[in-house]
């Protein structure tokens, strides 16, 4: 499985979580960086990555409002979505 296969995965985990939280503009955020992931030449990492900086409210900042548990499993998924669009993006430059 290459990373970009590995980072539609995680946005495919992370996407329900967000809905299932009311974070309806963060899940289509994620859903159109996944649809640009499974285009050639897209931007999709960029836009992931363009989530976790600055702006109002980041996505590192978005925190589930559900269980202890299922904040942390969240925040795994958030992180790895970070550290997979990262390294991409470093190979491809």
């Amino acid at each position: 499985m290459t990373q970009e296969d590995e980072l539609v995965k995680v946005l495919e985990q992370l996407i329900p979580l967000l809905e299932n939280e009311g974070y309806q503009s963060w899940a289509t955020w994620m859903i159109k960086a996944r649809r640009w992931m499974r285009l050639p030449n897209s931007d999709g990492v960029e836009k992931i990555l363009s989530a976790y900086g600055g702006g109002s409210h980041p996505f590192e900042d978005v925190v589930l409002k559900e269980q202890a548990d299922k904040n942390a499993y969240f925040s795994e998924l958030r992180a790895k979505a970070f550290e997979l669009a990262s390294a991409i993006k470093q190979q491809q430059s």
